[in-house]
Parts: structure tokens; sequence; C-alpha cells
């Protein structure tokens, strides 16, 4: 930047101030404050400017920026701890806040105060994205806490966003997998937790760090046939699909969940996996071909047909299913996707444009 080969021209410094406070394009006052901090600290307007900007500019992103060059350069001021967490708690934006926690923890790390205003911001901040920031930097710096992994379990139980929870609990598997009561916690969470994103949560870490604890796999069986969540059913299924296709029973299951679970979007998730997994299993074509009539949800219909195009172009049966598709199915959306199979590798079959106008006709 010009900032930098012209430091000791006296018409820079003032440029930047006018700059940092008066350009109308937020990426240059982002980077006027930034070569302000970095360059000249010691001028007397730099700490006020930069607090200002804090406080005052239009853009969360500036604000930000001010807020990272403060702690960064000022950290040994009395009042930039002060200052730091007046931005925590009271700035308007999500992203402000927390990129005021996130300084704080790596600056302040060894003020006794701020482990309890960490666990104050990741229980208070009205904002799960500010309580998110919060428990991440609390699990990754204080670690060797005996108290973290209690308090991030308290987290995972009792904060009101799906999200929070969700992340605490991730920390607490990657922070501390080698602990025996770790797994032993995940696996409670992913049968018994009230909620549903805890319980997929759970189930991720079990399958992604203990895939070989002989409780893994049957844990997982269990969720997509017992859940009453479909998303916790879905979650399931997933993981199988991905990591244990060699299981016997991997694929009755997969069968079962396309044909028979409750819920639309199981069934579609089932269709997806045995299309792209089981592609020569000698049911999938047939099991496929039966969902795109017959199942009562326009999402499996569609996922059946769009798996058959892209799947089974060679198939002789293919090519009609698709037309009988688009002209019969009473669903407009139904209809549109097996015209957009057909339009992928059939426009210039004879019937095509008949098919078209009669798929969009049809009431």
């Amino acid at each position: 930047m010009l900032a930098r080969g012209w430091k000791d021209d006296p018409g820079t410094l003032p440029m930047l101030k006018d700059r940092a406070i008066s350009d109308s394009d937020n990426n240059v006052r982002s980077t006027a404050v930034q070569e302000l901090a970095r360059g000249w600290k010691n001028d007397p307007d730099t700490l006020p400017m930069l607090k200002n900007c804090a406080r005052s500019d239009a853009d969360s992103n500036v604000r930000s920026t001010a807020i990272r060059e403060l702690a960064s350069g000022w950290k040994n001021d009395p009042d930039t701890l002060p200052w730091l967490k007046g931005r925590a708690r009271s700035d308007t934006d999500n992203n402000v806040r927390s990129t005021a926690v996130q300084v704080l923890a790596r600056g302040w790390k060894d003020d006794p105060d701020t482990l309890p205003w960490l666990k104050d911001r990741a229980r208070s901040d009205e904002s799960s994205f500010v309580r998110i920031a919060a428990v991440q930097v609390l699990a990754r710096g204080w670690k060797g806490d005996s108290d973290t992994p209690p308090w991030l379990k308290d987290r995972i139980c009792s904060d009101k966003d799906n999200t929070v929870r969700s992340t605490a609990l991730h920390e607490l598997a990657h922070g501390w997998k080698d602990v025996p009561a770790t797994l032993l916690w995940l696996k409670d969470r992913a049968r018994s937790d009230e909620n549903s994103a805890v319980r997929i949560a759970a189930m991720q870490e079990l399958a992604l760090g203990w895939k070989d604890d002989p409780d893994t796999l049957s844990l997982l069986k269990d969720r997509v046939r017992t859940d009453e969540n479909h998303e916790v059913r879905r979650a399931a299924l997933r993981e199988l699909a991905l990591g244990w296709k060699d299981d016997p029973d991997t694929l009755p299951l997969l069968k079962n969940k396309a044909l028979a679970d409750e819920h639309y979007a199981v069934r579609c998730t089932a269709v997806g996996h045995l299309a792209r997994g089981w592609k020569d299993d000698p049911d999938t074509l047939p099991l496929l071909k039966d969902l795109t009539r017959s199942d009562t949800d326009q999402g499996v219909r569609i996922a059946a047909v769009q798996a058959l195009g892209r799947g089974w172009k060679d198939d002789p049966d293919t090519l009609p299913l698709l037309k009988e598709r688009a002209r019969s199915d009473t669903n407009l959306y139904v209809r549109y996707w097996a015209v957009q199979e057909l339009a992928r590798d059939w426009k210039d079959d004879p019937e095509f444009i008949a098919i078209v106008t009669e798929a969009h006709t049809i009431q």
C-alpha cells in the first residue's frame, strides 16, 4: 500500500487518517485503520482514532479490524482489556462481538477474570454466533482446566440453540477423545438427549472418532430403526451408508427405509445412497422404478426419477418411464424434473417437444 512506501512523506499520515474516517469504501477504511495501527502506533491520534472506528464505523468489518489492531498493538495499555469487554458486550453486530471475544481470549488468557468472563458470554450473549465463539475459544484455550469438560456438558444440555449445543459437543469430542468418559457420554447423548441436533452431533462424532468401537455400529442401526426424529434417522442412515457399506445389514436397512420410513426425507436419503452406492445390486433398479410411480410424496418420486435418469440411462425402461412420468404424474414438480432428465440426454427424441408441451399443460 501507499503508506508503506511513503511512510516518511508528511502527507501520508493525514491522508490515512482522512481515509480511515471518510472514505466511502469499507475496504479502504479497514485498510487505512490497519496501516495506522501498524505504522503510526506512537502518533497521539492513532489510539483514539482506532477506538472511535471500533465504536462508530458503520461497517462491522471495519469495527472488527479496529478491535483486532487495538488488541494486538495496545495489549499493555491498562484501558484495553476493559474497553474490549465493553465492545464484546455492547456492539450491535454479532461478528464484532465475536471478534472481541476471540482477541480477548487469545491476548488475556492469563488474566484471572478472563475465564469467568468468557463463561458469562457463552451463557448470556443474545447471539448464538457469539456464544459459539466463546465456547470454542474456551474449549481450546482452557483444555487443561478440570472444569472445562463439565462446563461443556452443561452447554450441550442447556443452551437454547441447537448449533451452540452441537458445537460444544464437537469441542468435547475432539479435545477429550482419549478420556474414557467421553465415549460413554457420547453414546448416552446419541441415544437419549432430548434434543435431536445433539443426538445427531453425538452420532457423527462416534462415527468419525470411534468407528472401531463395537457399540458404534449397533447404535447407528438402532437410531435408524427407532429414533422418533426423522433428521436423526437420516443422519444415522447417512453414516451407515458412508462408513459401513460392507456391513450385511446396511443394504437391507437402506431398502427398508426407502420403501417404508414414515418420513419422505428419510426415504429420499435412502434413495440417494442406494443409487450411488449400490447401483449394481439387482434390487436397486426395480426399487427405483417402483418408487417413481408408487411413493406418495413428490420429493421421493423426484429423487427416484433423477437417480434413474443419471444412473441408468442405458436401461431400456428408463426412457419410457421418464416419458410416462413427464406426461402422467399428478404433481407438476415431478413432471418438471422428468422433463429435465429427458432434456439432458434425450433432446433429440421425436416425442420430446410434445412431452414438454403436455407436461406443462396438465392441470
